[in-house]
C-alpha cells in the first residue's frame, strides 16, 4: 500500500525514516550509484542536467531514489531543466520512493536548492520527500518559471512532504512558481521558511508563491490546485507564512480542496502555526500569517462532510491570519474555520454553499463586500 503523508505522525518519524538510509545497515542500500533510471534497488543518483528532452524516473516497490548533500554554485542543486524538459519521478507500483536532502545552491540569485526548471520545463512529482534543501536565492527545494502556455500542467506533486527547506534571500521556502500551472495533492510543508536579507521585496511564501508577472495578454493568468494539503509551522520574513499569492495583469487563481477522499482526522484538516513577520521583529496579521493575497483569486472548496481548519484560538491571531486585497470564494457543503485575525483581508468574500466560522471574537474579515448564496445581489 502507498504511504500517505497526509498524517502529522509521519512529521516526527520523518528524521528517523531519512536516518535510517544512512545508518550502517542501509549504507549498502545507498551508496550504489544509479544505473539508468529505472530503479530496481535503492541507489544514489547524480546531478541531473536536462535541456529540451524527457527523463522518466521509475522506483521499484520497497526502494528509494536519493538525491542528497549535493552542493552547487548555480542554480538546480540535484536536478537542472531548461528549454522545455520533461522530469518525472514515479513508483514503478505503489511504495517506491524519491528523497531530495540536504541539497544547496549558494548565492543570493542561484534558486532551486533541489530542483531549478525554467523555460516550460514540466515536472511530475509523486512519492517524494524533500528535507533540508537550501536556495540561496528563490525555492528552496523547487523553482519553477513558465509562460502561462495552455497545455498539461508545468508543476504536479502528489503524496509528498517538504520539510525544512529554506529561500535564504528570496521567496518561497519549499516552493517557488512564476507563470505556471501548478497541481499539489495529498501533500505535508512543514517548518519551510523565506528569509531575505537584502530587499523587501523578498522573504515572501515560507512554503510556496505562487506568482504572475506575465503582462501579455495573450496568456491568461496561471492557476494552482491545493488539494488535501497541509501547512503547519512554515515562516516567512515578508508576507504569506504559508502562502503567498499575487499577479500583474490577470487575478491568479488558486483552488484550496479537501475532497472525498480525505478521510484522516476524521475528515478534518488543520492548518496551523504558520506566521509571517512583515519585515518586523514578530507575527503580523497584516502579512498574512497562513496566506497573503494580493491579485489573486482563491477558492475553498471543502466536500460534504469534511472541514478545514485555518488557526488556532490558543496562539496569537497573527499566526495563521488571512491578509491582502484579493478574491476569496467558498464553495463546496464542506466547512471552513477560520481561527486567526483576519482583520487586514480586504478584499472580496462570497460564500456560495457550505459554511464559515469565524472562531475568534476579531477574526471578522474586514473585506470590502460579502456576498452569501442568498444574496439578492
Amino acid at each position: 500500500m502507498r504511504i500517505i503523508f497526509l498524517r502529522k505522525e509521519y512529521l516526527s518519524l520523518l528524521p528517523s525514516m531519512i536516518a535510517s538510509l544512512f545508518s550502517a545497515n542501509g549504507v549498502a542500500a545507498v551508496t550504489d550509484s544509479c544505473q539508468g533510471y529505472d530503479v530496481k534497488a535503492s541507489c544514489q543518483a547524480s546531478r541531473q542536467s536536462l535541456s529540451g528532452i524527457t527523463q522518466d524516473w521509475s522506483i521499484a516497490d520497497g526502494q528509494w531514489l536519493v538525491f542528497s548533500d549535493m552542493t552547487n554554485n548555480a542554480s538546480g542543486g540535484a536536478v537542472f531543466l531548461q528549454q522545455g524538459a520533461e522530469f518525472s519521478l514515479l513508483p514503478e507500483n505503489e511504495t517506491g520512493m524519491t528523497l531530495f536532502a540536504n541539497n544547496t545552491v549558494t548565492g543570493e540569485y542561484n534558486n532551486g536548492g533541489a530542483i531549478f526548471a525554467k523555460e516550460n520545463s514540466t515536472l511530475n512529482l509523486t512519492d517524494v520527500i524533500f528535507s533540508g534543501n537550501v536556495a540561496g536565492g528563490y525555492g528552496g527545494a523547487i523553482y519553477s518559471s513558465g509562460t502561462n502556455d495552455t497545455g498539461a500542467v508545468d508543476l504536479r506533486v502528489t503524496n509528498a512532504m517538504f520539510r525544512n527547506n529554506i529561500a535564504n534571500d528570496g521567496k518561497g521556502g519549499a516552493i517557488y512558481t512564476i507563470n505556471n500551472d501548478v497541481y499539489l495533492s495529498d501533500v505535508i510543508f512543514d517548518n519551510n521558511q523565506a528569509y531575505t536579507s537584502t530587499s523587501y521585496s523578498d522573504g515572501d511564501g515560507g512554503a510556496i508563491d505562487v506568482t504572475d508577472n506575465n503582462s501579455d495578454s495573450k496568456h491568461p493568468s496561471g492557476y494552482t490546485i491545493v488539494n488535501n494539503t497541509a501547512f503547519t509551522n512554515n515562516t516567512a520574513e515578508g508576507y504569506g507564512g504559508a502562502i503567498y499569492t499575487n499577479s500583474v495583469t490577470a487575478p491568479y487563481l488558486i483552488d484550496i480542496s479537501v475532497d472525498d477522499s480525505y478521510s484522516q482526522n476524521g475528515g478534518v484538516l488543520v492548518d496551523e502555526n504558520n506566521s509571517a513577520a512583515g519585515y518586523g521583529d514578530g507575527p503580523s496579521s497584516a502579512a498574512g500569517g497562513f496566506m497573503y493575497l494580493g491579485l489573486s483569486e482563491v477558492t475553498f472548496d471543502i466536500a460534504d462532510g469534511k472541514t478545514l481548519v485555518i488557526g488556532n484560538t490558543e496562539n496569537d491571531g497573527a499566526v495563521d491570519s488571512i491578509a491582502g486585497t484579493g478574491l476569496i470564494t467558498k464553495t463546496g457543503s464542506g466547512d471552513l474555520v477560520l481561527n486567526a485575525d483576519n482583520n487586514d483581508f480586504t478584499g472580496e468574500m462570497q460564500i456560495e454553499n457550505g459554511e464559515v466560522t469565524l472562531g475568534r471574537s476579531n477574526s471578522l474579515m474586514n473585506v470590502g463586500d460579502t456576498h452569501c448564496q442568498d444574496d439578492p445581489q
